[in-house]
């Protein structure tokens, strides 16, 4: 990296969001690798799991200031306002839901959140050319986010059906998934194209 660069880590108050920002400065690290630590963070968090509160604290630990900007990256309007005000070298993605109990509860949240915020990141990344040549990171990233897409439906649909035979584990019967094959074959005419 040359110059002031900006690297924005979504998700970046969370645990590994934040300890991530700690290594990216850790001066051991640098000087090992011959890096000069000539880069800004800027961070996007909702704060749904954590606290703004942490940012004085990573600040001193960094001894750097930190740009944050609360927004969820299912807020298209909130989610360009950093893009806008900063020039992104690159960005760490973090920002996702994670409970297994909350997501079997609420596929369809989960699914908003973290499939199409992260589809939302990706066009911003695209449309402000993020590290533009390396365009290919992108649609790999998006090729992939399909195969997901028919992951989480599958899923859903399975959760339904085993919600309405009210089966008491609902990750034992997602090894005899019906659809499985069928999403198997999805998956490997989509990775040979």
């Amino acid at each position: 990296m040359n110059g002031d660069q900006k690297i924005l880590i979504t998700g970046g108050l969370g645990y590994i969001g934040s300890h991530t920002i700690v290594e990216l400065f850790n001066k051991q690290y640098l000087e090992s690798n011959n890096i000069k630590n000539n880069f800004e963070v800027v961070i996007i968090d909702d704060c749904s799991t954590c606290s703004d509160k942490i940012i004085p604290i990573l600040e001193k630990m960094i001894n750097h200031k930190i740009y944050f900007y609360k927004a969820s990256l299912n807020d298209k309007i909130s989610l360009e306002v950093p893009f806008k005000e900063h020039k992104f070298y690159a960005v760490i993605h973090f920002a996702g839901k994670k409970s297994v109990n909350e997501s079997i509860e609420k596929p369809l949240f989960y699914y908003e959140n973290n499939f199409i915020g992260t589809f939302n990141l990706i066009e911003l990344c695209l449309r402000y050319k993020v590290n533009s040549h390396n365009y290919f990171i992108y649609y790999l990233v998006i090729y992939f986010m399909i195969i997901l897409f028919f992951l989480a439906l599958v899923l859903y649909m399975e959760i339904k059906r085993v919600n309405q035979m009210k089966m008491s584990n609902i990750y034992s019967q997602l090894i005899h998934m019906e659809n499985q094959n069928f999403l198997l074959n999805i998956c490997l005419k989509m990775l040979q194209k």
